[in-house]
């Protein structure tokens, strides 16, 4: 799941496809299936791990940023 949601702008996109009912999302380890059929619940765990991926980026960028300025 983490590597379809590095990017918050495919995330939006990929969630108005499934809206859409074009895609259905295939999550092999967390067991879960994003489409028209999802439980609420799968909703809400696909838009935390999207929170989380976006978070992880962001943290990942200052770092680097600050490792830039140390250097």
């Amino acid at each position: 799941m983490d590597r379809v949601q590095r990017s918050f702008k495919d995330s939006v996109l990929l969630d108005d496809l499934v809206r859409k009912e074009k895609i259905e999302l295939h999550f092999y380890r967390e067991n879960m299936v994003i489409g028209a059929g999802a439980s609420a619940s799968d909703i809400m765990r696909w838009d935390f791990s999207v929170m989380g991926a976006k978070s992880y980026v962001l943290q990942l960028s200052e770092n680097v940023k600050r490792s830039l300025d140390y250097k």
